[in-house]
């Protein structure tokens, strides 16, 4: 789950790869397209990619302790995007943000194939966005996640691989691999109602 000491730009560049790859599959203009390197390039020029790439770099400048860098394009990704994630991150090839425009936050280690949905927050209890320090108590979140909308991870947690994170649920305590939460007011509404006699 952690990405080594040193972040190379080959490293940065082959998740950028699984990123595009990523975000190909699940968007429709591209599902049924033969990728090519247009496509490719096209994909990288939406908004989605763009705020992950961003993250990118801040974390490689991060990585090579230029700090001041790296917080200025995490800021700078903040600004355009909306996507605030903390340079100091780790997160795996394949990060998916279908709606970057929408006040991502993100703090913590994850994965590959991690998914945040809109208004996603990940960090620790008390979440400092653009967090450039070492990363402490945060959560901790394995392979092929997704976080639904407005969905919250807080504080030193454990989400294992294959987990789904449904809409508004505020997580606090670690969730076991191949889960699917949902908040109490989905659940009610998702409960068959009982005949009347």
């Amino acid at each position: 789950m952690n990405q080594p000491p040193n972040y190379s730009w080959t490293d940065l560049i082959c998740d950028v790869r699984q990123d595009i790859a990523i975000y190909q599959r699940f968007a429709g203009e591209y599902s049924a397209v033969s990728d090519s390197f247009v496509k490719r390039l096209s994909a990288f020029l939406t908004p989605s990619v763009i705020s992950v790439f961003l993250f990118r770099l801040s974390h490689w400048c991060y990585a090579r302790h230029r700090y001041r860098i790296a917080l200025i394009i995490a800021i700078f990704n903040q600004a355009l995007s909306g996507v605030s994630i903390a340079p100091s991150s780790v997160i795996g090839a394949g990060l998916y943000i279908p709606h970057p425009a929408t006040s991502i936050v993100f703090s913590g280690y994850a994965g590959n194939n991690l998914c945040l949905f809109a208004g996603a927050a990940v960090g620790p209890a008390t979440l400092t966005p653009l967090f450039v320090g070492e990363q402490k108590l945060t959560p901790r979140i394995g392979n092929h996640v997704s976080l639904g909308a407005k969905s919250q991870l807080r504080g030193d947690i454990t989400v294992g691989d294959h987990t789904k994170i449904g809409f508004n649920c505020v997580i606090t305590d670690s969730i076991k691999s191949g889960a699917t939460v949902v908040s109490s007011h989905v659940r009610n509404h998702l409960e068959p109602a009982t005949p009347d006699s």
